[in-house]
């Protein structure tokens, strides 16, 4: 009866079109072909958060539709615990974090008395460091949402994981360049977002080690 396209790329936008439910719904199209497949309304997307972008398309195709009392997310089984979990990498390069910089971090972390342990993809910049445990590659992503939501702190940069962890209540820092923050950042209960300029490494060592040292002793 009624579908949604949340992305809005060619691909989902071609998956809502051949579904062809009663009403597709869409808040804005990303390229040419994926503007031409389904119809439109135009909702602020680009210029106000995703989330509240969303939720005004959902009301619009349902006029009583509330707002979520709670974010609902699925339940993982809670992996070994690390005072900081950091997400070295990002969908896009322009979105990675020097790993000199990561590097830098964690080694301030540890001296700090803190357990830190590295997570992301195969592919993902990895280091071997003091007192770091690196765990990049090595688990599936069930696994590493658990050990995601078992951290004390979670720091990325503008990627999934920082989502993830926000959603489930973790606090969470995430390092921004390109992307804006007032449309993509992550929300949850305790978030901290940190940006100067375009490109990620803009934000110091100092800055990204001083907003975890605040999570950690609840004053962010």
């Amino acid at each position: 009866d009624l579908g949604f396209d949340f992305l809005r790329h060619s691909k989902t936008e071609l998956c809502l079109r051949i579904a062809n439910p009663t009403k597709r719904c869409d808040s804005r199209a990303t390229d040419a072909l994926a503007a031409r497949l389904n119809p439109t309304l135009s909702l602020g997307a680009g210029e106000r958060h995703e989330v509240d972008v969303a939720w005004d398309l959902v009301r619009h195709a349902v006029p009583d539709a509330s707002d979520a009392s709670e974010v609902w997310m699925p339940k993982v089984e809670p992996g070994p615990r690390f005072d900081v979990t950091i997400q070295t990498g990002a969908g896009h390069p322009a979105k990675i974090i020097p790993t000199s910089n990561w590097r830098e971090v964690a080694n301030q972390l540890v001296d700090a008395g803190l357990t830190v342990a590295l997570i992301g993809a195969p592919r993902d910049p990895s280091f071997e460091a003091f007192g770091v445990m690196n765990l990049v590659g090595k688990y599936p992503l069930t696994e590493t949402l658990g050990v995601v939501v078992s951290s004390g702190v979670h720091v990325a940069g503008d990627t999934g994981t920082g989502h993830i962890a926000a959603a489930y209540g973790v606090p969470t820092v995430s390092v921004f360049g390109p992307t804006e923050p007032t449309v993509y950042a992550p929300r949850g209960p305790r978030t901290t977002v940190l940006r100067r300029g375009v490109t990620p490494e803009g934000v110091s060592v100092q800055e990204i080690v001083a907003a975890v040292l605040a999570m950690k002793r609840g004053t962010s």
